[in-house]
């Protein structure tokens, strides 16, 4: 599976990789910023989120559990600020493409989601952390051939070419076993 969920020490996937029955392995797959979009023209206004707070700027929000939505969560308490008085706070994208969507289509002014999701739309980009997504790959199937073939695959020169063609990943950790 691929899995982006930070852990309580601020690593990542290790927790959702140990609740697996019988155990699995964490293998690197990209990075990523993540961080607010939001459309050009607001640029010059939306800085961080605390402008989207004290401008009460209208946000496309993740669902409970997405690690957006737990970023956005991060800010606001480090900010001070009441969830309840963003605007917007209370909606729910199913993932990034459907957050920046609505911030393209002037549904919200801003939203987060990955960088790499911001330049497909073009939207503008205001990083706010670094993010990891792995695979997780269950125990019992680590020696079989068809998990074999995708540790090939993953390290493979034509894989990362076509990976590293993508504008805003980071391939460093693609194919090496995190644990």
């Amino acid at each position: 599976a691929g899995v982006h969920l930070r852990d309580a020490d601020g690593g990542y996937n290790a927790t959702a990789a140990s609740h697996l029955p019988g155990g699995a392995e964490v293998v690197g797959f990209t990075a990523w910023r993540e961080g607010l979009v939001l459309r050009p023209e607001l640029a010059p206004v939306i800085t961080g989120v605390d402008s989207l707070v004290k401008d009460r700027r209208r946000v496309v929000n993740r669902e409970a559990g997405a690690e957006a939505r737990r970023l956005l969560d991060r800010e606001l308490g480090r900010l001070g600020a009441d969830r309840a008085e963003l605007p917007g706070y209370d909606t729910r994208a199913a993932g990034h493409f459907q957050v920046a969507s609505a911030v393209a289509a002037c549904l919200a002014d801003a939203g987060v989601a990955s960088e790499p999701v911001a330049r497909a739309y073009g939207l503008d980009f205001v990083p706010l952390a670094d993010e990891r997504f792995d695979l997780v790959l269950p125990g019992v199937h680590l020696g079989s051939r068809e998990v074999q073939g995708l540790l090939k695959v993953l390290a493979s020169p034509w894989l990362l070419a076509q990976l590293a063609s993508l504008p805003g990943y980071d391939l460093a950790s693609c194919g090496d076993r995190v644990r």
